[in-house]
């Protein structure tokens, strides 16, 4: 074979394996393999906020083309837990190859001495959240913005529908959700917060201390709260838990819903509904300011943790997708 030869042969295959690296980006913009840790088509990725590098997980569909405009559902995990955790606590990515989004797994920063990503979650290490309600963690990282530039990031990145963009977190990745709506609402179209509390007592042995809160909200922004009655770690009608490694002393889910309800503008009484079993009372906000209800699905037997169908009569990810499914910004930011 002539060296002339060799050239057109090398030219084609470099010309081919151009294009094939175009459409692979367009099917899977996260070009780099899933980690053996991952389920397929989850991506363990990297953004850099101020002088620190946190870590997300990205679930794009099988079905993602590139082409149609995907929402996005951003998902935080509870005190000492993890973003994988948090594929098969809550099923998101299951539920957004079927209902056509993105998902985004955060990662918290770990409390105790610095260490790799995976080994959150250990005793010595938990990994928690900045809500502004936690000092004792001595946390400074900003997670308001590490969503903030999250956000930008997957929109520069994906085809990604801005108008359309989520957030639901557990414990106290909740009260960093019920944060982030305060913070956000020009950015997020819909929170879902599961057993989180808009407040807290830092030390929970000073039953006369001050609670810290959430900030004001910065505008309004649809809600929906779900909390077990049965949960003894962030309790029901607050007050300090009986179980849990930091005892948590919570202000009630009634003060969060009177939160949003006051942010929201919202009017009138709540409409009750329960379900056919009896284990979920819903109370819905639906007359306030920008279509920006506010909705309470109590579980009766509910327990501090991820509300199924299995065991709870309703699922919190559907319930929440069903929620976030009738809300966007009204216009693009």
């Amino acid at each position: 074979m002539t060296r002339r030869n060799i050239f057109i042969r090398l030219s084609i295959v470099i010309t081919v394996g151009s294009l094939l690296a175009t459409a692979a980006f367009w099917q899977a913009p996260r070009t780099r393999a899933a980690t053996p840790e991952l389920p397929p088509n989850h991506y363990l990725e990297t953004i850099p906020v101020g002088h620190t590098i946190r870590h997300y997980i990205l679930y794009v569909p099988p079905s993602y083309d590139g082409h149609k405009k995907l929402p996005l559902v951003l998902v935080l995990h509870g005190f000492s837990g993890t973003a994988a955790s948090m594929i098969g606590t809550t099923r998101f990515s299951e539920k957004a190859e079927a209902e056509g989004f993105f998902v985004a797994y955060l990662q918290g920063m770990t409390v105790g001495p610095a260490s790799p990503f995976y080994s959150c979650g250990c005793p010595s290490d938990p990994a928690a959240w900045n809500t502004g309600t936690n000092p004792e963690f001595d946390l400074t990282v900003d997670d308001v913005a590490f969503v903030r530039e999250l956000i930008l990031k997957l929109e520069a990145n994906l085809r990604m529908d801005d108008r359309r963009v989520y957030a639901a977190g557990f414990s106290s990745g909740a009260a960093m959700t019920h944060r982030l709506g305060a913070e956000l609402p020009d950015l997020l179209a819909g929170i879902a917060v599961v057993s989180g509390a808009i407040g807290a007592r830092p030390e929970a042995n000073e039953p006369d201390g001050p609670f810290l809160y959430i900030p004001n909200a910065a505008g309004s922004i649809p809600v929906i709260i779900f909390h077990g009655l049965a949960d003894t770690h962030v309790l029901y009608c607050g007050g300090k838990a009986s179980e849990g490694s930091d005892k948590l002393d919570v202000r009630s889910v009634a003060d969060a819903v009177n939160y949003w309800t006051k942010a929201n503008r919202c009017e009138g009484e709540s409409q009750i509904a329960t379900s056919p079993g009896g284990n979920v009372v819903t109370a819905s906000y639906d007359d306030c300011f920008a279509n920006s209800n506010v909705v309470l699905k109590s579980v009766i037997n509910g327990v501090h943790a991820w509300p199924n169908a299995v065991t709870n009569e309703i699922s919190a990810t559907d319930a929440a997708w069903e929620f976030f499914s009738k809300h966007s910004l009204t216009a693009p930011h």
